[in-house]
């Protein structure tokens, strides 16, 4: 009996590994968080706003907090005395759990923070993509709350959060974000977006719509619509964890000089998307126009 409480560090190995079951149980839940709303089992509000939270709301916080404490402590209680080994083990893998989950949970919060308050991006506001009846009965049957209108504004109570964005236009948002082509990506830290452009290929209608089907199938988003007459492709995109839901349009045209592809996103939920929908345009075009070379 000696033997094995030398071995184990008596109360300190216990509470080492105590540590670092309150990591591993933070982890599991936040990967609940995400997986329970991805299947049903609760509403993305609950899941996210609640269970995952911010640095003002939620239970995340609280749990993160109290497994980088119980880590610490851990530690400290393993360099005391000898037996240091396993205890010392424990409380290093409790504070590496906790330091990844802090580190993530920090970035999501700071990411949020930096990011202006939309979730509706498209290359050519000036003559805005507007969805089909197809689409947003889609939207309307599947619970979305977020409108899709010609010319969107940001709500006037996010002033608080994001002082003066209330009451912007979310056009206006999306083109102070993005990078200066011109600059060569030298404005990055101060402009978080990519730069969004319509894309115009020397090639025909009918070999872009194709390509463009095709990219959408091989990005495994779920076509809507796809008439080659119009030019309309319409598609959803389903986020691996909570199941978010955003809608992407795009509409390809014959102009003099060969083709013209505008495209929109736009989440179903939530006020802002943290770049999600930015980022899904600029790719699908960069990558739609690599296979047109």
């Amino acid at each position: 009996m000696a033997t094995s409480s030398v071995q184990s560090a008596g109360w300190r190995g216990k509470f080492a590994g105590l540590a670092l079951f309150l990591a591993l149980f933070t982890l599991a839940w936040f990967a609940a968080a995400a997986l329970g709303s991805r299947f049903g089992l609760w509403s993305w509000q609950f899941g996210l706003g609640t269970m995952v939270g911010n640095v003002a709301a939620g239970w995340g916080r609280y749990l993160i907090g109290a497994s980088g404490i119980a880590a610490l402590l851990a530690l400290i209680f393993a360099l005391i005395a000898a037996p240091r080994l396993r205890p010392t083990m424990l409380a290093l893998a409790a504070i590496l759990i906790t330091l990844f989950i802090g580190g993530r949970w920090m970035g999501f919060q700071l990411t949020a923070l930096s990011l202006p308050p939309i979730h509706d991006i498209q290359t050519d506001w000036d003559d805005p993509i507007l969805f089909s009846a197809d689409l947003m009965s889609l939207r309307q049957a599947e619970g979305a709350t977020n409108p899709v209108e010609p010319d969107p504004m940001i709500p006037a109570g996010v002033d608080a959060r994001w002082p003066g964005f209330g009451d912007k236009r979310v056009a206006d948002a999306q083109r102070d974000a993005e990078q200066d082509p011109a600059l060569g990506g030298r404005d990055a830290d101060d402009k978080p977006y990519p730069p969004i452009n319509t894309l115009t290929v020397a090639l025909g209608s009918d070999d872009v719509f194709d390509a463009a089907e095709a990219l959408i199938r091989q990005k495994g988003w779920a076509i809507v619509t796809a008439d080659a007459a119009t030019g309309r492709l319409e598609a959803t995109h389903t986020s691996r964890w909570f199941g978010f839901k955003d809608d992407v349009a795009l509409r390809i045209r014959s102009t003099a000089n060969g083709t013209q592809v505008d495209m929109r996103s736009v989440s179903r939920v939530g006020l802002s998307d943290l770049g999600a929908n930015s980022k899904r345009v600029a790719e699908f075009l960069i990558d739609l126009e690599r296979e047109l070379r």
